[in-house]
């Protein structure tokens, strides 16, 4: 019986097929580390995670985006993607979470608000689509994304237009309203001409006359706000300019809060209006007072940012002073600080406040082509960041010691 055939490779193939093994396993090693480069250098943070939240895989982008390692993720598990997450998200994406692990192909996408480690609150666009299983366990992969810049520009454009068109109405009721005060304003002068001090009708009229001239003061608010009030710009020098105003400004905050201006031993310029840079100044610390009814501590301080520094996106190319008001007040919640600058949007008592303060100062800023935001936790206190150009000669030769 004759054995069966066999299959003789000879040397010469027996080689050549090693070869092509050998580059077929060179090429998927290849691959493998192209696909982990790639993977670590992407700007979103990718992970992989079980029904529970527990990541098993997290690229090192977290550490440039939240703070955190890979490292922490692993060792501290869901704790420390849940327990960082603002508490009214947290159940929002809980639920949408689970939903992705309940309906087959459901889309896992949500934006939330996230505790950086460095303690600030960032946004983050957080996406998974599909899930699989390995021995038995169900995983899901995904990204994150900082997209903080972003929802700021969306925020940005999203008030600019409201007040435009909020601005616009202002300043025709503003223009009508003043004409009515006009005639009022004369009118009871005339009428003060003809009654003799010390009677009752006479205190009636004054009294009107005192309204008048309050209700005047807000028609120029809402011109300010409305940036339709004719400005006579200046060069400033704003550091000096506060330090001439900080005994008035300490008599409005009163012996219980401690005021400190923070000399930046240079001189910046700014072109802008004196009385209305002023104005701005004044309701910055009237605000702060507000928030602090039981004493505290405000501070102004100067910095000079240069043309390529670190900036907010929406502020215009260019050198610019920035100037902090900070205080150690109640501080807002994030509800209340994106619509701080709102017309008429206040958290006063009725009678306590109109609610243009601060829109009249956003408006003003505005107005001399720089930007204000806002920084504020509950119990963290606030502070305003008020950013102006630098006066064209400053710019050109920079802000002495500035850094």
């Amino acid at each position: 019986m004759k054995p069966p055939d066999e299959r003789v490779i000879a040397p010469g193939r027996e080689r050549a097929l090693e070869e092509r093994l050998a580059a077929a396993n060179l090429l998927m090693l290849s691959a493998e580390a192209r696909h982990r480069t790639l993977i670590e250098n992407l700007p979103d943070v990718i992970w992989t995670a079980d029904a529970n939240g527990r990541a098993v895989y997290v690229s090192p982008r977290i550490e440039q985006v939240f703070g955190f390692s890979p490292q922490d993720v692993y060792e501290q598990g869901e704790a420390l993607w849940l327990g960082r997450i603002h508490p009214d998200h947290v159940d929002l994406v809980w639920e949408a979470y689970r939903g992705l692990f309940a309906e087959p192909r459901r889309l896992f996408d949500v934006v939330y608000l996230y505790q950086h480690k460095d303690g600030r609150w960032v946004w983050i666009h957080d996406r998974a689509l599909t899930t699989w299983e390995q021995d038995g366990v169900a995983y899901t992969d995904g990204t994150l994304a900082d997209i903080t810049a972003m929802k700021s520009l969306s925020e940005e454009l999203r008030q600019s237009q409201k007040m435009e068109a909020v601005g616009r109405l202002a300043a025709g009721i503003a223009h009508d309203f003043n004409n009515l005060l006009t005639a009022i304003l004369g009118y009871s002068e005339l009428v003060l001409d003809d009654i003799e001090g010390g009677t009752p009708t006479r205190r009636h009229v004054e009294e009107i006359q005192k309204a008048a001239e309050r209700a005047a003061a807000l028609t120029r608010e809402l011109l300010a706000f409305s940036r339709k009030q004719i400005m006579r710009l200046s060069v400033l020098d704003l550091p000096a300019l506060v330090a001439e105003m900080s005994g008035m400004l300490q008599r409005v905050l009163g012996d219980d809060i401690e005021l400190r201006v923070i000399d930046p031993g240079w001189g910046a310029r700014v072109r802008a209006d004196k009385s209305r840079l002023e104005q701005v100044i004044l309701n910055l610390v009237v605000n702060a007072k507000d928030a602090m009814p039981d004493g505290g501590r405000m501070s102004l301080s100067f910095q000079h940012i240069d043309a390529l520094g670190e900036r907010p996106p929406e502020l215009e190319p260019g050198a610019h002073l920035l100037m902090s008001v900070s205080d150690t007040g109640a501080g807002m919640d994030e509800t209340t600080r994106v619509r701080i600058f709102e017309p008429f949007f206040t958290t006063k008592e009725v009678g306590k406040g109109t609610g243009l303060g601060l829109a009249a100062a956003y408006g003003v800023i505005k107005q001399f082509g720089g930007h204000i935001t806002v920084w504020s936790a509950p119990g963290h206190g606030t502070r305003f960041d008020v950013y102006l150009p630098l006066a064209e000669e400053q710019a050109q030769t920079g802000a002495a010691g500035s850094g």
